[in-house]
């Protein structure tokens, strides 16, 4: 009896412990996976996270400086002697604009100025200019841009574009256009032109017949430096008139002379070299 009472107790005793082991095993299991699915989060940053990082980097709470997207310099074609003015172009969604600092220098780094524009008198023609343009949003300097071009020579500029209308502004005349600028020795190809009626291009000659047009019509004459893109120079526009009825006119091929209103009639014939008159 006692000693199947010791068996007992000691199955008993047995699986006591082994639901204990069971149990620790289990605990363990789950802590293992728990550290691990820590490890994992701790790679993966959250959105506040990763936005106190860029609060960070962009200089606290304060406003990020905008993003310049490109600088248009005007005029468009920078010639030396000339004042040039540079502006940013922000890129789309930008938001507060903040301030702009602008810095002039040459190819070489020498700094020509500070500020939106430039004087250029005493560059010569061919000069590396580069404009820097910077950001900044109170505190914080954002991207500097930087845009670099060569002065050109003094462009010759259009003085004078006229339509000369000698023949009239009746339908059916041809039109000239006169085109002067400030080189003396330019020739007449040195602009583009292009004549305009009714606000279409009918024409890029130094002359228009009008003579497919009515009454009414505006006849307009721009012209442009050749090989320029800049805006074109108008001239005086003209309204074409109606055309006045042709005048006919005669000559007498004979001449009355005397009483007799005896008609004769003149002749020049060449003979041997010569010319010599006879009547009949």
């Amino acid at each position: 009896m006692g000693s199947r009472v010791n068996s007992g107790t000691s199955v008993r005793a047995v699986g006591q412990v082994g639901i204990a082991i069971t149990l620790a095993a289990f605990v363990q299991a789950c802590g293992g996976d728990e550290r691990k699915d820590a490890r994992v989060a701790s790679m993966v940053a959250t959105p506040s996270e990763t936005t106190g990082e860029a609060i960070a980097a962009g200089g606290g709470d304060g406003p990020a400086a905008p993003v310049i997207e490109a600088i248009e310099i005007r005029p468009k074609r920078p010639v030396a002697g000339a004042r040039l003015s540079a502006k940013a172009r922000f890129a789309p969604g930008t938001g507060a604009r903040g301030e702009i600092a602008y810095q002039w220098r040459t190819g070489s780094g020498r700094v020509l100025g500070d500020g939106r524009e430039l004087d250029t008198s005493g560059l010569e023609p061919g000069t590396t200019v580069e404009v820097v343009a910077t950001p900044v949003a109170g505190d914080e300097a954002g991207v500097e841009v930087s845009h670099r071009f060569k002065l050109a020579d003094a462009a010759k500029q259009i003085a004078l574009v006229v339509i000369d209308a000698e023949e009239g502004k009746g339908v059916g005349s041809v039109l000239r256009a006169v085109v002067e600028t400030t080189d003396e020795s330019d020739g007449f190809d040195v602009a583009s032109l292009e004549w305009r009626v009714g606000g279409q291009v009918v024409g890029e000659d130094e002359e228009l017949d009008t003579s497919a047009f009515a009454p009414g019509d505006v006849v307009e004459l721009r012209a442009r430096l050749s090989g320029e893109s800049g805006r074109p120079i108008p001239a005086e526009p003209i309204v074409l008139e109606r055309s006045a009825p042709p005048e006919i006119r005669s000559t007498p091929t004979a001449e009355i002379e005397g009483a007799s209103s005896a008609m004769r009639s003149t002749r020049r014939v060449r003979c041997g070299g010569r010319s010599s008159a006879s009547s009949s």
